[in-house]
């Protein structure tokens, strides 16, 4: 497959608006695959910016729970700076990963000037399937 994927692509699968039960959208976020001067492009992305009144560990374990019982593996996730966790699942034929993050509110106002206030004892996150060229690991 050479094509680039789109965001298009990704947002009709039903992983790209997988929400944790109870989330409130804050932003829809995406963006077609971007060629850049490496040989890998940055991959194409579907999902949004979400609230929750689950503590972390309770959004995690939910889409550890969802994800692995339809096929998907844990894979390694590397977070943004205005991230303070996060977790990523490889789909069964290695081209999607759903990646799951906690921001830091603050950090994500600076960085992407998007404001959001977590529920009492909740979280700012992000849920968005990423799609790739190749299989990833």
């Amino acid at each position: 497959m050479n094509a680039p994927v789109t965001r298009a692509q990704l947002a009709v699968l039903p992983e790209a608006s997988l929400r944790y039960p109870g989330s409130v959208e804050v932003k829809i976020i995406g963006s077609d695959e971007v060629k850049t001067k490496d040989a890998e492009p940055d991959p194409a992305f579907a999902g949004a910016i979400l609230t929750t009144a689950a503590t972390q560990s309770q959004l995690y374990a939910w889409y550890s729970q969802w994800l692995t019982a339809r096929g998907y593996q844990q894979v390694a996730y590397y977070r943004m700076t205005d991230q303070v966790s996060g977790m990523a699942w490889r789909a069964p034929k290695g081209r999607e990963q759903v990646q799951v993050s906690v921001f830091d509110p603050a950090q994500l106002a600076v960085q992407q000037h998007i404001t959001a206030q977590a529920p009492a004892g909740g979280v700012v996150y992000e849920a968005v399937l990423v799609g790739y060229r190749v299989n990833t690991r």
